[in-house]
């Protein structure tokens, strides 16, 4: 797996959600070259896709455009309670494109490239948070015991102060689906086990948003 950072955080950690799915974007996600190898059998590669956190992603009433979550609040005329707003509001796509000029997420040959600030038509984008995936239904789990694992990072774009680190956690395979009556996890679209990431704050927690927390 290779990692390109420009003015970017790279660690791993722990996000389970389940929403709606949106449909009005495809979903485009990049790829990273993982590759595992064997004594007996040598290395074998499988290009793996890794998907942005819902954090960063546009939020909207399922039959609808209509935001449910703007700048750093939820719409309290869709979202009078958590379990409705995750009924009502779907987690959108994320295009190609959108990948690289809104969130500044490049694919690169055998992996991605992380940029930290990116300027965009809207705005300005800050950060990123990938998931690792092992297909568009499940997250990648990795068993470690009596195993080794290395991963490329180039940090020499990185500024003072920023850093680097890498972090493995528990979590379901599915996303958590089939634990919740009221909604569906996205796997392709929402956070997983292994986890490339900026910013530590989240908006959802197990497919519901953190309305009345504090």
């Amino acid at each position: 797996m290779k990692f390109t950072a420009a003015l970017t955080t790279l660690f791993f950690a722990q996000q389970g959600q389940a929403q709606q799915a949106g449909t009005l974007e495809r979903e485009q996600a990049p790829t990273i070259t993982l590759k595992e190898c064997t004594l007996e059998q040598g290395c074998t590669s499988s290009a793996k896709k890794v998907t942005l956190d819902a954090n960063w992603r546009w939020i909207h009433e399922v039959n609808g455009s209509t935001n449910c979550y703007t700048g750093d609040s939820w719409n309290a005329q869709v979202c009078t309670d958590p379990l409705q707003c995750a009924q009502q509001c779907a987690v959108e796509g994320v295009t190609a494109d959108k990948y690289r000029n809104t969130y500044g997420i490049e694919q690169i040959n055998d992996g991605v490239k992380l940029n930290f600030v990116t300027q965009h038509a809207y705005g300005k984008n800050i950060g990123s948070r990938l998931y690792l995936l092992d297909d568009d239904e499940s997250y990648k789990l990795f068993y470690l015991k009596n195993r080794e694992f290395s991963l490329d990072i180039d940090v020499s774009q990185l500024e003072c102060g920023m850093n680097g680190a890498m972090y493995f956690t528990e979590m379901d395979k599915n996303g958590g689906k089939g634990l919740g009556s009221k909604t569906t996890p996205v796997p392709n679209t929402e956070p997983g086990i292994v986890m490339l990431n900026v910013r530590t704050t989240s908006n959802l927690l197990t497919g519901k948003p953190m309305l009345w927390i504090g």
